[in-house]
């Protein structure tokens, strides 16, 4: 008893704990009374929806469910922790009702007559340690509770707006593609022209959601980083203008510094704000339509791409307008048919304008199909086709922003990256300021890709198949195929491409570091060198593999099942491919041959120019390259002369006429080894009278050089002064001589 008092206070110390970690009820209660504020919000502005108008209105439900999302999500990550909570109170309620009524049990079955000091204040301890802990128990679960009750309400109400919003969302704005209304020429379109129209259009601008403090202080990060884009964005133009006129886009950036930096910094961040008020999205539409047409107008220097470019944004700008005013149907179609005429006049005139000469202008093809877009639109519009008229519209205007958007990121990719590696922080690091050039050229195609994930979600995004940006980008990465329960996603693909090339950059940026700063320092030879870095490049490029695999999903373990199935296979199939690349692997750990090193095959000199994962490349010294089967280079006897260093022994032989002094000779032959500055002196050169010849007396002049490179060089050096020195010695170089004897029959 005394032990199981001592274990109840333990664990009311464990409770006491627990609950210090629970959330706090009072915090809890503010922050739902916030999000009922929120709802609040949300119910006024869905109240005067028109769901007959939808079309019109698609952005601002977007918008608003968005922000009934985050609502709710806010309200689960408070909820879920104290029903948590509650929840381990009410086991906890229960084990410490268990333990009072064990103790009641324990003390009703004492004898009366036995009593025990310890056993008596172990009892009254184990009672103050569960009353103790009930007590607290109880207050917690009164607070917690208090605070879920409070959510009963804001659960309600969230399911009641989530039910209307989806009502909403159900009537997708493609589906209005369908339906027509009366037609410009007719009465009925005439009709609704009274002063209710204009009563709508003033409840329209007074329900006009500005920026509040809420999104202000939600979204400061973002448009603290649009503008310092836009500030770095521009400086960097300014700074290397003459760089960027000659080299991107035929200056389109160099001239309009400003609109370069506003429209790339705004628009990059545009996916952020899917849930900003309208009055905060028409702000960032006008500076992104505004700096956009300063962008196209700056293209060429003629006045009527200036009107045409600055035209767009206009249209742009009163399009978004009238959405924030929910301007009445009849209305808006007025303005898209007047907008959708100008527009094809605008279009249509240069072509026509335009003398003919024998070159096609460039343009002038595209601005004919823009001119006949726009004349469909109008004609779809005066038909009764509203919705479309207007989907084509709005998507086509904003299909030519994200297409200048794209490529300014295109042909600024390099010329920026260029900018970066030319910097002085990037200068001063030594293998960055050498390898400029490979690292721009490998890491352009990265940020393309890139650029072009993004351009294909902003078209999506504009032809309103999915409704937001981030959407778009999450069914373009989830797109894919299933094979026997395994999924594989454009995601998955492109994190696998990444782990492949990522793999790559890291070998050559290792091999690159080994060569250029490490060996030399080391003074590694040169064979060494390709061998180690051979290696380890086959490594990374394994590990790069079997981590792309990993990300398409395969587990190890069939990996591993499936590289036992594949060598059977291959062992059977491809043993020569396989034989060849294992000796290479041995060749290079052993390094029995080396690059650079002069080798004897099948009786030919050569020297090694690469050892390749199949077959090794050999140079002769005609300059014709044998390739040699990796594992001939094991199985066969090849002569290497430079396995172990690079010096070597020339024997030359001399042949002198019969006659001859032959100590003279001998010392001449020493004198000549002696005397040469490339022959060793250890070991000594040796001289050898070695046998008498036909015609000559043979001797051999042995010696040695420090470097094989140097060979033909000794040799023929050697020759020359032999020649030179037995001449002016008198002694003859003898030559085959033959008695011949005629015989008369």
């Amino acid at each position: 008893m005394i032990l199981r008092a001592a274990e109840l206070r333990v664990r009311l110390t464990d409770l006491e704990n627990r609950v210090d970690a629970f959330p706090d009820a009072d915090a809890a209660t503010e922050a739902f009374a916030a999000i009922k504020e929120n709802l609040s919000v949300l119910e006024t502005r869905i109240k005067f929806l028109d769901p007959d108008r939808l079309y019109l209105n698609f952005d601002y439900v977007t918008s608003w469910q968005f922000n009934l999302n985050a609502e709710k999500q806010a309200f689960e990550q408070i909820l879920g922790p104290i029903t948590s909570a509650i929840s381990h109170l009410e086991h906890a309620q229960r084990f410490w009702e268990d333990e009072q009524r064990r103790w009641f049990e324990l003390q009703a079955a004492l004898p009366p007559r036995i009593t025990i000091e310890s056993v008596e204040a172990a009892i009254d301890a184990a009672s103050q340690t569960i009353d103790s802990a009930r007590q607290i128990i109880t207050d917690n679960v009164n607070r917690l509770l208090s605070a879920q009750i409070d959510s009963i309400d804001i659960q309600s109400r969230i399911h009641t707006l989530s039910a209307i919003g989806d009502r909403f969302i159900d009537r997708a704005p493609l589906k209005y593609l369908r339906q027509t209304t009366p037609s410009l020429f007719s009465y009925a379109y005439y009709q609704p022209f009274n002063r209710q129209i204009w009563l709508e259009l003033h409840q329209g601008i007074r329900r006009v959601a500005w920026a509040g403090n809420a999104f202000l202080t939600q979204g400061k990060w973002v448009i603290t980083a649009q503008i310092l884009l836009m500030s770095i964005i521009t400086g960097v133009i300014r700074h290397n203008r003459q760089t960027l006129e000659t080299h991107v886009g035929e200056g389109i950036l160099a001239r309009r510094p400003i609109a370069a930096g506003a429209f790339i910094g705004f628009f990059i961040f545009i996916g952020a704000f899917n849930a900003s008020p309208p009055a905060w999205a028409l702000m960032i539409g006008v500076i992104i339509a505004v700096s956009g047409a300063a962008l196209l107008g700056g293209i060429e220097n003629r006045q009527w791409e200036g009107q045409l470019f600055y035209g767009l944004a206009v249209f742009v700008v009163l399009t978004m307008l009238f959405r924030l005013i929910t301007l009445p149907m009849p209305l808006f179609r007025i303005f898209v048919s007047v907008a959708a005429l100008i527009a094809a006049v605008f279009w249509f005139r240069p072509t026509i304008k335009r003398p003919r000469s024998p070159q096609v202008f460039p343009n002038e093809w595209v601005l004919r199909i823009g001119g006949i877009l726009f004349l469909a639109i109008f004609i779809s519009e005066a038909l009764g086709h509203s919705f479309l008229a207007l989907y084509v519209f709005e998507s086509s205007v904003v299909t030519l922003y994200i297409i200048l958007f794209g490529y300014v990121l295109l042909v600024s990719v390099r010329p920026f990256l260029n900018i970066i590696f030319r910097s002085r922080p990037i200068q001063r690091i030594e293998f960055l300021r050498k390898n400029r050039e490979s690292i721009v050229d490998r890491l352009a195609p990265v940020f393309n890709i890139s650029i072009a994930i993004l351009l294909v979600s902003y078209l999506l995004s504009a032809w309103r198949v999915y409704g937001r940006l981030t959407d778009a980008m999450q069914a373009i990465l989830s797109a894919g195929f299933t094979v026997k329960g395994y999924t594989v996603t454009m995601g998955l693909v492109l994190v696998a491409l990444a782990c492949i090339y990522g793999a790559t950059l890291l070998s050559l940026t290792l091999q690159a570091i080994l060569i250029e700063q490490v060996f030399p320092k080391r003074e590694i030879k040169h064979g060494v060198q390709v061998s180690v870095t051979r290696i380890l490049h086959y490594f990374i490029i394994l590990v790069g593999l079997i981590m792309a695999l990993v990300a398409l999903g395969l587990n190890l373990t069939n990996i591993t099942i499936i590289g036992g199935a594949l060598g059977i296979g291959i062992g059977f199939g491809l043993q020569s491919i396989v034989n060849n690349f294992v000796s290479g692997l041995i060749l290079l750990f052993e390094q029995s041959v080396k690059v650079g090193d002069y080798v004897t095959i099948a009786g030919q000199w050569a020297q090694i120019k690469s050892l390749g994962p199949r077959a090794t490349i050999v140079q002769t010294f005609d300059q014709s390259e044998i390739i040699v089967p990796n594992s001939d280079m094991i199985v066969n006897p090849v002569t290497n002369w430079t396995l172990s260093d690079r010096r070597m022994r020339i024997v030359i032989p001399v042949g002198v006429a019969y006659g001859s002094d032959v100590k003279v000779v001998l010392q001449i032959l020493m004198d000549c080894a002696m005397v040469s500055s490339k022959v060793s002196r250890v070991p000594e050169p040796l001289v050898m009278f070695r046998k008498f010849g036909d015609s000559a007396l043979e001797f051999e002049l042995h010696v040695w050089i420090h470097d094989i490179d140097e060979r033909h060089k000794v040799r023929s050096a050697l020759h020359q002064d032999l020649e030179c020195r037995l001449r002016d010695a008198g002694i003859t170089i003898a030559f085959p001589q033959r008695d011949i004897h005629i015989r008369k029959g």
